[in-house]
């Protein structure tokens, strides 16, 4: 991984041949970090990607980096990013945990996310992935935001018609993509009563309210126009 300051401008990954060679190894990305690919191929992200979106995902997230950030007296989102690796340990739960085992020459190891429930939806008879989770509104200052991934066309800008552009890749057309999204923001439209409802009292919806942005500012006329 190469970092300019607290950015990463490229990164690389190989597989150890060890672990390569296991019987019950599995790819880190089966799209762009394909096992069977050769023992000795060096991958680079795709689309332009400075980091690979798994490798990111791996990293820890806006909460973790607050953590990390107060243990070390850093600003926000002040450290470069192999700090926030470092700073994750090894014992992490979740989709990809990647740990430095001598024995399995860096192997990549999956975890099944015990301590992740949220991502699941039980269903009386089994298990999906829930279609919202890890929401936490907090004030923002920013008027530009980001995502921690990448989503469409716009990388990580955090707007409604970057998501619209990556509707393909979850097997959805533009219309049916814009009525999901224009329900969505109907339900948040009413967050402040849906809060009070909940006994937040005037003042904490206040404190939160920045955390909240009108759909037409972050690319709702789009969703609109796509509307059936």
């Amino acid at each position: 991984m190469i970092e300019d300051g607290i950015e990463v401008s490229a990164s690389r990954f190989a597989y150890g041949r060890r672990y390569a060679q296991r019987r019950n190894a599995l790819p880190v990305d089966p799209i762009s970090m394909p096992l069977g690919a050769g023992e000795d191929r060096d991958f680079v992200p795709v689309n332009g990607l400075a980091l690979f979106g798994a490798i990111r995902d791996a990293t820890p997230d806006a909460w973790g980096r607050r953590v990390i950030e107060n243990k070390l007296r850093a600003p926000p989102n002040g450290l470069p990013e192999w700090r926030y690796m470092d700073e994750a340990g090894p014992y992490r739960a979740g989709a990809l945990d990647i740990r430095s085992r001598p024995e399995d020459d860096a192997a990549p190891g999956l975890l099944p996310g015990i301590l992740d429930l949220q991502y699941l939806q039980h269903e009386g008879r089994g298990w999906r992935l829930s279609p919202l989770y890890d929401v936490v509104p907090k004030p923002q200052v920013a008027r530009e935001r980001t995502l921690h991934l990448g989503v469409g066309r716009y990388g990580r800008s955090a707007t409604l018609d970057n998501a619209m552009s990556a509707a393909g890749l979850f097997g959805l057309l533009p219309p049916d993509a814009a009525t999901i999204v224009d329900r969505i923001v109907r339900v948040v439209r009413e967050w402040r009563g849906t809060f009070e409802a909940a006994g937040a009292t005037p003042r904490q919806c206040d404190d939160i309210a920045t955390a909240f942005r009108r759909a037409g500012d972050i690319g709702g006329h789009e969703v609109d126009r796509l509307l059936p």
